[in-house]
Formats: C-alpha cells, sequence, structure tokens
C-alpha cells in the first residue's frame, strides 16, 4: 500500500508540473508575435495605423504578463549564460561581458527560461592584444 501512494503521489506530482508546463509551446510562438509587433511598430510612420498595431500590441503584452511571462532585463548587465545567448561580441571600454545590445528579446516563463536573450556582450581591448 505504501509503494501505491508514493508512486500516485510521484503521479501527481508530475501532472501538476505538466499542466502547469502545458502552455510554453504555445506562448514561445506567441513571442515570435510580439517581435512582428515591435517591427511594425518601429517602421510604421501613419499614425493612425501605429494606434490600432499599438492597441493589439498592448493587448498580446498584457496577455503574456497574465501567464507570468516576462521580458529578460538584459541590457547593460553582466553576462548570465542562464538567460543569455551570446551571438556577437564587440571591444568596448566597458567591463568584461556587459550586455551591449540586445538582438532579441529573451523571456521567462514562471521563472525558467522560455527564450533565451540574444546579446551582444563587451569584449576587454586589453584582452584581444594578449593573444
Amino acid at each position: 500500500m505504501a509503494d501505491f501512494e508514493n508512486y500516485k503521489k510521484h503521479i501527481d506530482k508530475t501532472l501538476q508540473i505538466e499542466r502547469e508546463f502545458s502552455n510554453e509551446k504555445l506562448l514561445k510562438e506567441l513571442l515570435n508575435i510580439v517581435d512582428d509587433f515591435e517591427r511594425a511598430l518601429t517602421t510604421i510612420k501613419d499614425s493612425d495605423d501605429l494606434k490600432g498595431i499599438t492597441l493589439v500590441y498592448n493587448n498580446l503584452i498584457k496577455f503574456l504578463h497574465s501567464y507570468d511571462v516576462k521580458k529578460i532585463d538584459a541590457i547593460g548587465k553582466q553576462l548570465d549564460v542562464n538567460l543569455h545567448e551570446v551571438l556577437l561580441q564587440e571591444e568596448s571600454q566597458e567591463k568584461e561581458g556587459i550586455v551591449l545590445e540586445e538582438l532579441q528579446k529573451g523571456y521567462t516563463y514562471k521563472n525558467k527560461v522560455l527564450r533565451y536573450a540574444k546579446v551582444k556582450v563587451s569584449q576587454n581591448k586589453m584582452e584581444n592584444k594578449e593573444e
């Protein structure tokens, strides 16, 4: 009986975790739509078109927040391989490994990385000369 109870608790816990993260795939796909909206917002000049797109974009962001999807704060932060994916390095006066530019926004979902932030980080000039 004790083995059965342990098995039942294990199954219940597994199902709870699966339910909690069942939306993950859908939310990842929605992030691509968020990216498209952000690109559209930077290119549209007509204020009437901009109002409509901004409204839809803001509603989409509110929807993501309601599911505990949060943007990863990257620019100016120290590189964190648990949150950031380095695509480029650039010589800089900044301390080594500081995020200089965000090439694609990253997001977390319930404190788990949904999409890593793709970034450009600083590389110390002095270290290059030693190589």
